[in-house]
């Protein structure tokens, strides 16, 4: 609990009548300072119950004795600068403070409050104030107890204790170098947001909409005119979507996931192929209105159409998640991973090191890419572990959906540095090509598990926190910074240069 009373100094003067004078005004401050500052104890003994906000109350009051206490305070995040919470005294004529407020809403007080509350419990008002609206309450703060800043109050954190280690690993700052088998699914994953109102265009081979893991929230979006509809006969977008937003693999349990389907059943394609399909993510987006992230664990060599087309679909607010590659080389030579606009990912292993096949380079970040276990595609149950930066960039796309279902949407840009922010900083070994771990090689590999069948490719993406986002504990802010040793994009589905 904080105290803390004015210092007051004794004055004494040769007549104690003038000595009366003075003193008897700062004891009414006195009175009137202790009196609210229980006020803020209280604000300081409810809000522990909030999972995701600090404790930082800031007491500021007016010097006139008959003011009411201005309490504002940042143990929620404020809705705006003129939304506040009335608390009536006990004696309160609450009918005739209504029929005085009523007149600086032109006699509309309804217009203006957002909420009256009338109980034997509880009696005040709130709604959305100017400056001098709260100046004019100073002449009815003999019915106010308090006013407060309205603010945002936030679920608890969810936890899940059958995830992947990848989920963990985002999770949290530190390593995990107590687990060694890294496709059990005993890992503990713990998040605040899970993706309420963004879509989730998944650029790939499909999606087997039909897979328990989706709880019905996966479409088919496009299909190139040579396949009969968006369905996943290869199994690589399906483990990707399942990444981003399966109920057990998944990193954000709610998002909305829609299959864009450009490879064919080999897992191939072309340029024009992708740009088509870009094309019709763009268009969707802007219909939908809604946050949407493309998210893209395929690319190939350099090509200049590609790489206007991806930025062009930046420029009209679809933020892009993109593969490194598995070439073991500079990610900013291959399309569309080089695109600055876009936020690309290297893979990472459950040892904290960049994955053998992952490219690097001077791109954007790392995520949990080798042996990750998401869905498969041989019968409804079925699931598959894979490895390559395709598995990487559905951990950063799931990430992205929790940013933006909780903090709103936002530029592509600021989306991509808040990223990179909530990251740690200098968590992976061997981010610049001299070394390296994993059991992958340039191209993707994997197997599968149920009724799944081997044949995967994957990613893995490194160390990462997201504190309020993901319910972490962890202390600090680290960057995973451009042109620094935390540095890659992920374009987990290349296969030698072919999309």
């Amino acid at each position: 609990m904080y105290t803390s009373h004015p210092l007051l100094s004794p004055f004494f003067l040769p007549f104690g009548i003038s000595a009366f004078f003075l003193i008897a005004p700062l004891l009414a401050v006195w009175h009137r300072l202790s009196h609210s500052l229980q006020l803020h104890a209280l604000s300081s003994v409810l809000s522990p119950a909030m999972n995701f906000v600090s404790v930082l109350p800031v007491l500021t009051l007016s010097l006139s004795v008959a003011a009411a206490p201005l309490v504002t305070t940042n143990a929620f995040k404020a809705l705006s600068a003129g939304n506040y919470l009335i608390t009536f005294k006990d004696e309160a004529d609450d009918t005739n403070h209504f029929s005085r407020l009523s007149t600086l809403f032109d006699g509309d007080i309804d217009s203006g409050l957002r909420h009256r509350f009338n109980n034997s419990h509880f009696r005040g008002y709130s709604g959305k104030f100017s400056a001098s609206m709260l100046s004019s309450l100073d002449d009815m703060s003999n019915d106010i107890l308090s006013i407060e800043e309205d603010g945002k109050v936030y679920k608890s954190a969810s936890s899940q204790f059958n995830a992947t280690w990848g989920l963990q690993r985002i999770s949290q700052r530190d390593a995990l170098s107590s687990y060694v088998q890294d496709t059990a699914l005993n890992f503990n994953y713990t998040y605040g947001s899970s993706g309420e109102g963004v879509d989730v265009y998944v650029v790939d081979t499909g999606i087997k909409i039909g897979h328990p893991e989706f709880d019905g929230r996966a479409s088919y979006g496009y299909h190139d005119d040579s396949f009969t509809s968006a369905v996943d006969d290869e199994g690589h977008g399906s483990h990707v979507a399942g990444t981003i937003g399966g109920k057990t693999c998944g990193v954000s349990k709610n998002v909305n996931l829609i299959a864009v389907k450009v490879p064919d059943s080999e897992g191939e394609g072309t340029n024009s192929d992708l740009i088509a399909g870009i094309d019709y993510v763009i268009s969707a987006a802007k219909a939908s209105g809604r946050p949407s992230i493309a998210s893209l664990s395929l690319g190939g060599t350099t090509n200049t159409a590609l790489d206007s087309a991806v930025q062009q679909a930046i420029n009209a607010g679809v933020h892009f998640v993109v593969a490194a590659g598995n070439e073991n080389t500079d990610a900013c030579n291959s399309s569309p991973a080089r695109v600055s606009g876009a936020t690309t990912v290297a893979a990472s292993n459950i040892n904290d090191a960049r994955s053998s096949f992952s490219n690097y380079g001077s791109c954007d970040i790392y995520a949990p890419g080798e042996n990750i276990v998401s869905v498969g595609i041989a019968s409804d149950t079925a699931t598959e572990t894979m490895s390559g930066t395709s598995m990487a960039t559905p951990h950063i796309s799931g990430l992205l959906a929790l940013i933006l279902s909780a903090e709103g949407n936002m530029s592509p840009a600021d989306a991509t540095a808040r990223l990179i922010e909530l990251g740690t900083t200098d968590a992976i070994t061997g981010v610049d090509g001299s070394s390296g771990t994993g059991s992958g090689n340039d191209s993707e590999s994997g197997s599968g598990s149920g009724n799944g069948s081997g044949g995967g490719r994957g990613t893995w993406i490194p160390s990462w926190l997201l504190d309020s986002l993901l319910g972490g504990n962890g202390s600090g802010r680290g960057s995973q910074r451009r042109a620094t040793s935390f540095v890659t994009n992920v374009l987990g589905y290349n296969d030698g240069g072919s999309v």
